[in-house]
């Protein structure tokens, strides 16, 4: 049976009134666990160095030991726990400063206390702080680097100290790998951005109420959100499974050396030998090497050049773009007359997807009355806009 606090004829253990602190305090994410470390913008326990003495500023902090509750720590006054010492003759070290809680019961050491305590490192090439030994119920204040002999003077760093927020406050601590639960908030000082622990990942609060994702988000909170992307400058749209670019479909495809069979009417498709570029997946493939698939529907505007080689003598050369296997009035492609030397004919006009999948097709013909080869042709489509009649 529990003992509630502060109730009157009750007797109270420290371990039971530990425990009792610890709604007081963030939870760690256990059943009754606390994060522990000192107030976000306390000044206090400040650790800095006047010559080689080490010095910690007055101040409060939480400390947590598992199964034992939480501790609460003042010191009423500015502290020195020792000098740092000498440094090694060739080697690097770091040292350690943090606030211990003797308590006697669980580190049986005679004490109850709360105290600053120095630690120094061992040098080494690539030197790391020191963990204290034992059941230590303690936190990081500080570390202390102290570079090899001549090497210049130690400098001190407090980024190893732990914030702490009351239940449900903005944590202050970029390093938490995950939240606590689901809805917790965390300011972000490497991004400068509010985020909230949606369960898997910390995201944007802006992003997780519809606001734009930074560039670095690899998947998307829902769909339809959209991304910063700062390779392509335009935002990308997150379809559930993937990023997708909001620019405007487009792609190019080329053919450097086509040939082109002799007929006195019929058309034959322009075999495309790869992509030039394009800026969606699946716009063009080997298995279908004569289609360009426009992969959204609109108005798409056409571009590309057939340069004709001298084989094509007196003949003309025609074209036309076809939508699906039929050919479209506005995708015609100028008739090019060879010559002893090359003649392009360029390729223009607007065609039409009423649905996304359908494809288009360069189509040429000439009467030579035999083979045409070294033809150069390349041929784009470029979505104008969404609209289809």
């Amino acid at each position: 049976m529990a003992d509630p606090v502060w109730e009157d004829s009750l007797t109270y253990t420290g371990l039971e009134l530990r425990q009792s602190d610890s709604p007081i305090v963030m939870s760690d994410g256990t059943a009754m666990g606390s994060r522990p470390g000192v107030r976000p913008g306390d000044t206090g326990l400040t650790t800095s160095l006047a010559g080689s003495t080490i010095n910690v500023s007055a101040g409060v902090a939480t400390l947590y030991r598992s199964g034992q509750g939480v501790y609460r720590a003042a010191m009423p006054a500015s502290t020195s726990p020792g000098s740092v010492a000498a440094a090694h003759a060739t080697l690097a070290r770091i040292d350690l400063v943090y606030l211990r809680v003797w308590d006697t019961d669980v580190d049986a050491s005679g004490l109850r206390k709360a105290e600053a305590v120095y630690l120094a490192g061992t040098a080494a090439a690539s030197p790391v702080a020191p963990t204290p030994a034992g059941t230590q119920i303690y936190i990081p204040l500080a570390t202390i680097s102290v570079p090899a002999s001549g090497g210049g003077s130690p400098s001190v760093s407090t980024a190893v100290r732990p914030v702490t927020v009351a239940p449900g406050g903005i944590l202050p601590d970029t390093a938490l790998a995950s939240g606590y639960y689901t809805g917790q908030y965390r300011d972000n000082s490497s991004t400068g951005a509010l985020e909230r622990w949606d369960g898997t990942a910390w995201r944007p609060w802006s992003s997780a109420t519809r606001g734009i994702a930074p560039s670095g988000y690899t998947t998307g909170t829902y769909t339809g959100q959209y991304r910063d992307n700062t390779t392509t400058l335009s935002p990308d749209r997150w379809d559930g499974s993937a990023w997708t670019t909001t620019e405007q479909p487009t792609g190019s495809v080329y053919n450097a050396s086509a040939s082109l069979a002799s007929h006195a009417s019929t058309y034959f498709a322009v075999t495309w030998t790869g992509l030039r570029s394009s800026n969606r997946t699946g716009m063009w493939s080997a298995g279908n090497p004569t289609r360009l698939v426009m992969p959204v529907p609109g108005t798409y505007l056409l571009d590309g050049v057939i340069v004709w080689p001298g084989a094509l003598g007196s003949a003309d050369g025609r074209g036309e773009v076809r939508v699906n296997g039929a050919a479209v009035v506005d995708g015609r492609v100028n008739i090019g007359r060879g010559s002893v030397g090359n003649a392009s004919a360029i390729i223009g006009g607007r065609v039409i997807a009423t649905a996304g999948g359908q494809y288009v097709e360069v189509f040429l013909n000439q009467n030579t009355g035999s083979t045409v080869n070294g033809l150069i042709c390349n041929f784009g489509i470029t979505r104008l806009t969404a609209n289809t009649s």
